[in-house]
């Protein structure tokens, strides 16, 4: 990016909200940041939290914590505020970067430098680069996913995995100084910092969408205003984005569409084909601790399969597709997939036991050291030598996007008063539902009011993305008379219906008939 800045500095770099940012400012901007971060004892090796919005700030605050040889974690400002509390402690957070009208955690450690970005003045620190040289193992970032124990797990990733990949994908992309890059991810999601790093070294411009979510409309609006020429969005939004678009004559057009996050079926692949008729469309997949998106598969004009193949490996990696006991098995069979190569992370943040457990030796590694991740995703090799995403084989799930661990969820609803079993599904249409066992307080006539006082207790706890949709207070919940859980007999959640008012027009009727 710094190579960019010098070869191309007023060219653009990015544009957010009418704010408009050359590489030259880009670069100036984060280089004083940096000798800022640097004079108040920022150094090497120590963990940054950027709690920021969406902003051209996120990422000039990124390239400064980068250039102190320092670690940064995203933190979504709109988070409960006790899970900021528990990813700054578990994270080893020592400085955090937040803006004045940021969010105020009552409960983060005294430790802690607070740092509010919209009040320093970094007109006298010097906008060249700090004198440091990072190492590529150095750690780069750190992500925190769902975890099994209830508590979210985090993933650190070096510098030299992070570089490995933006360069594979600048070349699958067939990435040009020309393009203009949407950004669309979360922070705190791995793909956000693919969606920037990648554009940003190959000289291109990003576009980056305001904090609150755009609708299909203002999407598609942007796209024409910015002459975006390349998109990378989640299933269903893209699909959605595809249904809008009646006329395909109305397809914007787009160089490049990537679609990761979760599985692609094969009816939403062929309306984005059909509607949005990008010239090339990527389907990306990866774990968080594969480094973002280890696998990518080109749409060809049919898919065969219930989803999109997730394709082949990028860069130095692997793919071996393994049984229960380790062995490889044949072209067509399931089986999980392990992924291996120097594109791995680190590992998980300060639980060594943990990473022991997902992080392997690789048994068919040529190199001292070699690595495989297990992802714990059902998949089969196709006869071409792609691969085929079948589902998860544990209770892990991906939905609109995030990597959620039913777990989790199930844990947190444990912790509340009264509360004595739980458990959380994903339902066929994309929903989560919670069922717990409350005993006595889960007697008829009072469910609901102790759902709703369920859910004010999770929205405290975890992101709004996790969230049931409907939560069953039951007095106990079905069991098979082995004593494990009847799944097939926990009880369909059904809306509560008022007293129906009759369409009164013509707009009215035809909202009655679409619900």
């Amino acid at each position: 990016i710094r190579t960019q800045a010098q070869a191309h500095p007023d060219a653009k770099a990015l544009i957010c909200a009418g704010q408009v940012l050359s590489y030259a400012d880009l670069q100036s901007q984060s280089q004083r940041l940096a000798h800022y971060l640097l004079s108040v004892g920022v150094k090497a090796g120590d963990v940054i939290g950027l709690c920021l919005p969406r902003s051209a700030d996120m990422i000039v605050a990124s390239l400064a914590v980068w250039q102190c040889g320092a670690a940064f974690l995203s933190l979504d400002p709109d988070f409960p505020e006790e899970r900021l509390s528990f990813l700054l402690v578990d994270g080893g957070v020592s400085c955090l970067l937040s803006l004045s009208a940021g969010p105020s955690i009552a409960r983060a450690p005294a430790a802690i430098t607070t740092l509010e970005l919209d009040r320093l003045d970094l007109s006298a620190y010097p906008d060249t680069p700090p004198a440091l040289v990072t190492h590529p193992e150095q750690t780069a970032y750190l992500i925190y996913t769902s975890g099994s124990t209830g508590q979210p797990k985090g993933v650190a990733v070096s510098h030299g995995a992070l570089a490995r990949h933006c360069q594979a994908m600048a070349e699958v992309y067939a990435m040009q100084a020309s393009d203009v890059c949407l950004h669309f991810a979360s922070f705190s999601f791995d793909a956000a910092i693919e969606q920037w790093a990648v554009p940003l070294a190959c000289g291109a411009n990003v576009v980056i969408s305001d904090p609150s979510l755009w609708s299909v409309e203002q999407t598609l609006a942007a796209i024409e205003k910015h002459r975006i020429t390349r998109i990378d969005l989640p299933p269903a939004y893209l699909i959605e984005l595809a249904r809008h678009l009646d006329n395909p004559e109305q397809a914007p057009p787009l160089t490049s569409c990537t679609v990761g996050g979760e599985a692609l079926p094969r009816d939403g692949l062929a309306l984005i084909q059909s509607r949005l008729r990008p010239q090339r469309l990527l389907n990306a997949y990866g774990p968080t601790e594969a480094v973002i998106t280890p696998l990518v598969w080109e749409a060809a004009a049919e898919c065969d399969s219930a989803y999109a193949p997730i394709g082949s490996v990028i860069s130095d990696r692997s793919a071996y597709i393994l049984d229960a006991d380790l062995n490889p098995v044949p072209i067509g069979v399931a089986g999980e997939l392990y992924i291996g190569g120097s594109g791995l992370a680190q590992g998980y943040w300060r639980k060594p036991g943990l990473s022991a457990e997902r992080f392997m030796p690789d048994p068919f590694g040529s190199q001292a050291g070699a690595r495989l991740y297990r992802t714990g995703d059902r998949v089969r090799r196709r006869a071409e030598g792609g691969i085929d995403y079948l589902g998860r084989l544990d209770q892990q799930i991906k939905l609109r996007g995030y990597r959620i661990e039913l777990g989790e969820i199930e844990a947190a609803l444990l912790a509340q008063t009264g509360i004595d079993e739980a458990v959380v599904i994903a339902s066929e249409h994309g929903q989560l539902l919670a069922y717990v066992g409350a005993g006595s307080a889960g007697a008829e006539g009072n469910e609901t009011q102790r759902a709703e006082s369920l859910r004010q207790a999770l929205q405290t706890r975890l992101p709004d993305y996790m969230l049931p949709s409907h939560i069953l207070v039951l007095p106990r919940l079905p069991k098979l008379p082995s004593g494990k859980l009847d799944r097939k007999a926990l009880p369909t959640p059904t809306q509560n219906v008022g007293t129906r008012t009759a369409p009164r027009n013509a707009i009215e009727s035809q909202l009655a008939t679409i619900w």
